[in-house]
């Protein structure tokens, strides 16, 4: 069975729909996927035939003074911790963006009325220089994004997205019933040596079971060496491509596959502690 357990659309900083997405998958024959948009998720109960989505997301997440991406699967949709963080985050997202929407006007003495603002952000979930772009556009003070970029916002710096404490993150875990991963462990500029350190550490203060020990963010040789630390260590393994397809870019991360081999459920032994699958 082809599986993809890591991907980002529109609905963050990825450049596909939801929709467009998953036609990339039916036609890769991809069986299993998991949208894994960053700090939010799309409820849809749309049901596919040839295709089964697993619920996803990519959890920013601090932990001594650092930044990691956490991958949380199959929560329920009840879990009180789930909608408190989604609310949590959805406030900061909002408050950063009209900070930064701000500053726009202060530079470049730019008024945007507020019921266009109001009706921009009540339309979007993710807010970034993307959508700022856009937002550009859509009140008439740029032709198109890129017009938009290149008048007004290159000088702008991406607003840094809503983070929370790993306590936090595995007491949201427990409440919803999911499964952590931490996403590409050597994406963080630290050693091969300090990461399985701090993987130990997760492991023990939060019984952190599972790792993204298969991803398109490192080499071969480091896939296997952290297969085989995950498999020393009774750890469990969750592989994705973490495609975004992002606006303008060549797309080098392509979904259902790792560099240039596809993705099965051989690579993935997280299904292990998963148990029922809650498919979207």
């Amino acid at each position: 069975m082809k599986i993809d357990l890591h991907m980002h659309t529109r609905y963050s900083d990825g450049g596909k729909t939801r929709i467009e997405l998953i036609d990339l998958c039916r036609e890769k024959k991809i069986d299993l996927i998991s949208i894994t948009d960053h700090n939010n998720f799309l409820v849809d109960n749309t049901k596919y035939d040839d295709i089964k989505i697993m619920r996803g997301m990519e959890v920013d997440t601090r932990y001594k003074d650092k930044t990691f991406h956490m991958l949380i699967y199959n929560f329920d949709l009840n879990s009180k911790e789930l909608k408190k963080y989604k609310r949590n985050n959805r406030r900061y997202e909002i408050k950063n963006f009209r900070e930064i929407v701000k500053q726009l006007e202060e530079k470049y003495n730019i008024k945007i009325p507020n019921k266009e603002l109001n009706k921009f952000i009540r339309n979007n979930n993710y807010f970034d220089k993307v959508r700022l772009n856009e937002l550009l556009v859509e009140t008439g003070f740029s032709e198109t994004p890129k017009d938009a970029y290149y008048q007004y916002t290159n000088c702008f710096e991406d607003n840094k997205r809503y983070n929370i404490s790993m306590e936090k993150l595995f007491e949201l875990e427990k409440d919803a019933n999911a499964v952590v991963s931490l996403a590409h462990p050597l994406h963080y500029n630290i050693s091969m040596d300090e990461m399985k350190n701090i993987i130990l550490d997760l492991k023990e203060k939060y019984n952190l079971r599972c790792v993204e020990a298969i991803n398109n963010r490192q080499t071969i040789e480091e896939e296997k060496e952290l297969v085989k630390f995950c498999k020393k260590n009774n750890l469990y393994i969750s592989s994705g491509s973490d495609a975004h397809y992002k606006f303008g870019a060549i797309e080098k991360k392509v979904v259902g596959t790792i560099a240039g081999r596809n993705i099965t459920e051989k690579d993935a032994t997280i299904f292990q502690i998963i148990g029922d699958i809650k498919y979207i």
